[in-house]
């Protein structure tokens, strides 16, 4: 018996190196021998379509853009956090009071908020921005003008980027994708369903073994989700219980 796994979980990248992983798996062990040469044949077929489609999004010229922006808002926030924490010791209790004071901001989202999804840090960026535009003269005081014009110029440079990117996706790919992994999904468990039926007929070593292989490929993908799951539902209940005011932003993995 072939153990449960939903695909439809799997991210596109993961969803696709399972499909590999088990056509590797099939090929080590002989698709004519065990009789499935035809499905595995047939679930080549939108495996590539789908490998191509995905060379192509991650080749994007706006998607390696992305990443630099993201790197360049990265350094520019973690040098804020910095900036603020030391001056929330200084000497002078007024320049510590204005520094604290600044510092609520940056502490609803914390120093991890850059580990976490494109769409949530941006988001995030904006809020600490939009109320700090109210605390101009702690600004100001800190010497903070050009460290939080660099950040708003990078955070608005990359949420447009993002946005053509999306529309990039989506015109170019999206369809193609969802069509490509239904069809996939249904190769894949027409290779299956006939590896289990031969070998309920059979009986033999030969699927013993590549069945066992497939199941212990399964269950690494299934702790996969697992963890991510336990993951996400760990993050959603520290954000509704720390920082109610974000609870809505999207915290999916980037």
């Amino acid at each position: 018996m072939i153990n449960i796994i939903y695909l439809k979980n799997l991210r596109n990248n993961e969803f696709i190196q399972f499909i590999e992983n088990i056509q590797e798996i099939v090929l080590s062990n002989n698709p004519e021998t065990l009789k499935v040469q035809d499905q595995y044949n047939a679930l080549s077929e939108p495996l590539k379509i789908l490998q191509q489609i995905h060379s192509n999004h991650n080749g994007s010229s706006i998607t390696n853009e992305l990443i630099n922006i993201d790197k360049r808002r990265d350094v520019v926030l973690g040098s804020i956090f910095n900036i603020v924490d030391a001056y929330t010791h200084h000497f002078n209790t007024e320049v510590a009071t204005k520094a604290i004071d600044l510092k609520k901001e940056l502490d609803v989202y914390g120093r991890e908020v850059i580990r976490y999804s494109y769409q949530y840090e941006t988001n995030a960026i904006d809020d600490i921005l939009a109320k700090w535009e109210l605390k101009a003269e702690g600004i100001a005081t800190l010497n903070l003008t050009e460290w939080v014009g660099e950040l708003k110029e990078a955070n608005t440079l990359f949420n447009t980027r993002f946005l053509d990117r999306v529309k990039e996706s989506a015109e170019d790919s999206h369809i193609k994708v969802v069509e490509m992994r239904n069809v996939t999904t249904e190769k894949y468990n027409k290779l299956l369903g006939h590896l289990t039926s031969h070998a309920t007929i059979e009986e033999s070593e030969a699927y013993t073994k590549v069945i066992d292989q497939i199941n212990a490929l399964i269950d690494q993908y299934n702790r996969t989700l697992t963890a991510r799951l336990s993951k996400k539902s760990s993050n959603q209940e520290t954000e509704e219980t720390e920082n109610p005011e974000i609870i809505n932003i999207t915290t999916e993995e980037n």
